[in-house]
């Protein structure tokens, strides 16, 4: 996996806690607003960190480099 995949998971599952810690400790009552819009935070985090992690078990193998069949201006 490399590192700025890391990074991107890392951050989003940071941001998320934070967010969570800070409206948990805030002492306020949520309106119904913000707890849509805090949700919605969470859950388009939580499909980047899923989106990451399933991309990065999904091995791309890049192909070698390949003589042409048909060399430009020999055709």
């Amino acid at each position: 996996m490399s590192s700025r995949r890391l990074l991107r998971i890392l951050l989003s599952l940071v941001l998320l806690g934070l967010f969570w810690m800070r409206a948990l400790h805030s002492g306020q009552p949520w309106s119904p607003t913000r707890l849509i819009a805090g949700i919605s935070i969470s859950f388009i985090l939580l499909f980047v960190v899923a989106f990451e992690v399933a991309s990065a078990r999904h091995l791309k193998i890049r192909p070698r480099d390949q003589v042409p069949k048909k060399p430009l201006g020999l055709e």
